[in-house]
């Protein structure tokens, strides 16, 4: 009896790995453009009083017919009155694999941070909201398919699947500290945890928890002077006693005289390293006075390529940040 093993792993990676309690999260390898999704006590912490965020990510092209596709969206508006909250929504969706396997995140924002001194701030952020996760059985095939030298999913099969859909619930938390200096020094530090009630994510009757991740995030903005200055950014997370580190940092040049002009025209380059995974090399620059991009590119570390051909992915980030007219000037966390 012949077996595709290929579309059996791809199956088993999309159904079962990434809803199982040993998966983890996706993320991005520019997560320094994802600040939602590394720790929801970030919202808010931005120069502006508007921020949207838009990311791609294609990875693992060459492993299966279709590669696999993440894509997010993310808004924060700071309000007038009171000053001290930002509200918002982060978007994700993301295909993986030949199953088909999708999932959907609407996840509305609320932050409010808590000012100490005129320099220090404590930030608090939840992102929650609904979850919808699916995969195409019509896709798929199974070993007792393959009869007298013919397979297909058009053949009948014992292996039934009562729902292909799943939809659940999603509470994700954090807090930050954020320090800004008046010679451009500042740095902050945070924890957050996604996942608090560990919703339900099986399919069928079986009952699968999406456990609990946990993130500890740092960050220092550390100018050389008055055009040009270095920007470092780290993660830990642990999920399911398993944990991963992804760090690095960015050299940042104006190229106008003064870095604090409105329109600085910055330009970035530097890497991040996602612990015995990848490389990713980045650049990133001003597009205009409000848009910057963000472009990166994974070089793998691991076996993944060696072992299932797998090619390396590319990521872009497209961020708009604005001010809103007329508003009274207050100290906020930025970064």
């Amino acid at each position: 009896m012949k077996i595709n093993n290929k579309l059996i792993l791809i199956f088993l990676i999309t159904i079962v790995v990434n809803k199982n309690a040993n998966a983890q999260d996706v993320l991005f390898s520019q997560f320094h453009n994802a600040p939602l999704l590394r720790n929801p006590g970030l919202a808010g912490v931005m120069k502006k009083d508007i921020r949207v965020i838009g990311n791609h990510r294609s990875q693992w092209q060459g492993f299966g017919a279709t590669p696999f596709s993440t894509q997010a969206a993310s808004l924060e508006l700071r309000l007038n009155n009171p000053r001290n909250i930002t509200v918002g929504a982060q978007f994700v969706t993301d295909k993986a694999g030949d199953a088909g396997f999708r999932r959907t995140q609407i996840l509305p924002m609320l932050a409010v941070y808590v000012p100490l001194n005129d320099y220090t701030f404590i930030n608090f952020g939840t992102i929650t909201g609904p979850v919808s996760t699916g995969f195409d059985i019509t896709k798929l095939y199974f070993d007792d398919q393959y009869v007298l030298g013919q397979s297909g999913p058009s053949l009948p099969t014992s292996t039934i699947f009562s729902t292909t859909n799943r939809n659940y619930w999603d509470i994700n938390l954090g807090a930050v500290i954020n320090q800004n200096f008046q010679d451009g020094l500042s740095w902050y530090a945070g924890f957050g945890a996604f996942h608090v009630t560990q919703p339900n994510v099986g399919f069928d009757a079986v009952k699968v928890k999406l456990p609990v991740r946990l993130s500890a995030n740092a960050g220092l903005n550390l100018p050389l002077s008055t055009n040009s200055k270095i920007q470092l950014q780290a993660d830990y997370f642990m999920q399911n006693k398993k944990g991963y580190l992804q760090a690095g940092g960015l050299f940042q040049h104006s190229l106008v005289a003064n870095a604090d002009d409105e329109d600085p025209k910055m330009i970035s380059a530097g890497a991040f390293i996602r612990w015995n995974d990848v490389v990713i090399p980045t650049i990133q620059f001003d597009v205009t006075k409000n848009f910057t991009l963000g472009l990166s590119y994974d070089l793998t570390i691991s076996d993944q390529p060696r072992v299932y051909n797998v090619k390396n992915g590319l990521e872009i980030a497209l961020i708009y940040q604005g001010n809103v007219k007329e508003r009274s000037y207050l100290p906020c966390p930025r970064f």
